[in-house]
């Protein structure tokens, strides 16, 4: 047998496909010899491009729930203590619903979302990655969200402004929100 080829590209743009490699037979077995192995292979790759829809998911709670965030800590625990002081600044993210699934009607919070309405979503420092970025927060591209209270709802929105640092919501029911 050949040596392998070099795997080929993933065979998706977006999201979830495969990759291959291929050899070829150099010498037929002959006089009983086994027969070759494998001529080709495949494993599975994940590809994003930034031309790739945003697969992120923001997961949305109302923004009143942030107050519980930022209570203090009355029994001034250590590791509490320590991830206050590491705090990251926060930061908010205009959006227009796009899309509102039909059943969101029936659930509040997220009752009086309607596409073309415009909402703010709180990034804070508890909902942050290593990075400094929640899930979902996204600008510039439309993106899908999720509700985590209540009954299940979810929809589609795009930014219609920049990030603003170090900002907060509000606590407008409906309108204000914090990423989870």
């Amino acid at each position: 047998m050949t040596y392998w080829s070099h795997w080929s590209h993933c065979t998706a743009r977006c999201g979830r496909g495969t990759r291959e490699r291929r050899r070829q037979i150099h010498i037929q077995p002959s006089a009983g010899g086994k027969p070759c192995g494998s001529r080709r292979q495949r494993k599975a790759c994940y590809h994003t491009d930034r031309r790739c829809r945003n697969s992120e998911i923001a997961q949305l709670l109302p923004a009143n729930l942030n107050r519980k965030r930022n209570e203090p800590d009355k029994w001034e625990r250590p590791s509490v203590m320590k991830k206050i002081a590491a705090r990251k600044k926060s930061y908010c993210i205009h959006y227009r619903i796009s899309y509102v699934a039909w059943y969101c009607r029936y659930a509040s919070p997220y009752h009086v979302l309607k596409p073309g309405s415009e909402v703010c979503a709180e990034c804070h420092d508890t909902a942050m990655n290593k990075e400094g970025h929640c899930q979902g927060a996204t600008v510039g591209m439309v993106s899908r969200w999720r509700a985590m209270l209540g009954r299940s709802c979810y929809g589609s929105w795009e930014s219609i402004g920049e990030v603003e640092e170090n900002c907060t919501c509000g606590e407008t029911q409906g309108k204000d929100f914090i990423f989870v």
